[in-house]
């Protein structure tokens, strides 16, 4: 669907407002359509990435270690980690020579909801299927262009527009 007609906005102050707009909603889209799928396996998002990131990992993790490799590097990791525990998707694995070091590895109910999610994969893809591979390789490389271009923090961002949050307008 053309974005004007989805977000009823006909005019547009310049192309990189429209691209700006663009990649928000085709974001929501795709956060909305995966939140959807996970939710039959009663996981979020969040759970699907920690759980992705300690399978291929292949042992456990620090919190620290996990959260570096998140797609999501605002989200509270620890207390995520501790909803996880608390439905047996993971455990925290405490040294024992020094007891605040935690490592965490995945469960076998969480190796199961990831071959189970795996058996259904192919849904992801589905919302790409009116593009082909070059197409999609073209995207990817173009979206990794602006996010290497863009400030590294909200403050550099808002030193770009030369005020901070809170300063009067």
């Amino acid at each position: 669907m053309k974005l004007e007609r989805e977000i009823e906005q006909s005019v547009f102050k310049n192309e990189y407002e429209k691209l700006l707009m663009n990649i928000m909603v085709t974001n929501n889209y795709i956060i909305n359509n995966l939140t959807q799928l996970f939710e039959s396996y009663e996981v979020t998002l969040q759970h699907y990435n920690i759980l992705r990131i300690l399978r291929g990992a292949k042992k456990p993790l620090t919190i620290l270690e996990i959260k570096k490799k998140l797609i999501d590097k605002n989200s509270d990791t620890s207390r995520v980690i501790d909803r996880m525990k608390a439905k047996n998707l993971v455990e925290k694995l405490v040294d024992n020579s020094d007891k605040r070091l935690v490592a965490i590895s995945i469960t076998q109910k969480g190796e199961k909801i990831l071959l189970n999610i795996d058996k259904v994969e192919h849904k992801f893809f589905d919302m790409f299927k009116n593009i082909t591979e070059n197409e999609a390789a073209s995207m990817s490389l173009l979206l990794e262009t602006v996010r290497t271009k863009m400030p590294n923090t909200a403050n550099s961002f808002f030193e770009v527009l030369g005020k901070m949050p809170g300063d009067s307008i």
